[in-house]
C-alpha cells in the first residue's frame, strides 16, 4: 500500500492512466473504493467489517429498491451497510467519452483526498 504524499492516514493501491483507473485502500480504519469508468465515477468509503467497500461499491450502478422487490433480494444486511456508507458519484471528461476510465493517477489522488475531506466535514458537523 501506498501513503498519500498529502494525507499520511490515506493507504491506497492505486492504477491510473489505465483502464478501469481505481483506487482501493483505508482511511482512519474505514475501507474506500473508487473506480472511474467511461466518463464518471464511484466512492463508496464504510466502516462496516462484514461489508467493506470492496464489496459495497458494485452496489453504485444498482437500482437497489428494484432489486430488494425482486425475487432475489441481497441480504438487508449488505442493503443497511450501502445506505450507512459514504457515498458519491460525479462525472468526468467529455459525456460519453473514456475520459474517466483513463484518469491520471494524480487526479485519482486529488479527488480520494477531496472526498475523504469532504466525508470528514459531514461526519463532525453531525450532518448525515
Amino acid at each position: 500500500m501506498e501513503r498519500d504524499p498529502e494525507n499520511g492516514e490515506i493507504l491506497y493501491e492505486l492504477i491510473g492512466g489505465v483502464s478501469p483507473a481505481v483506487a482501493s485502500g483505508t482511511y482512519r480504519g474505514a475501507t474506500f473504493e473508487f473506480r472511474a469508468r467511461w466518463d464518471n465515477w464511484d466512492f463508496v468509503l464504510t466502516s462496516s467489517t462484514a461489508y467493506p467497500a470492496c464489496v459495497l461499491e458494485g452496489l453504485c450502478a444498482y437500482d437497489l429498491d428494484r432489486i430488494q422487490r425482486s425475487e432475489k433480494p441481497y441480504p438487508s444486511g449488505l442493503i443497511e451497510a450501502f445506505k450507512d456508507a459514504f457515498v458519491r458519484k460525479g462525472g468526468y471528461g467529455a459525456p460519453n467519452s473514456w475520459a474517466a476510465s483513463y484518469m491520471p493517477a494524480d487526479q485519482i489522488r486529488r479527488l480520494v483526498r477531496e472526498l475523504i475531506a469532504e466525508y470528514e466535514g459531514r461526519r463532525t458537523s453531525g450532518c448525515s
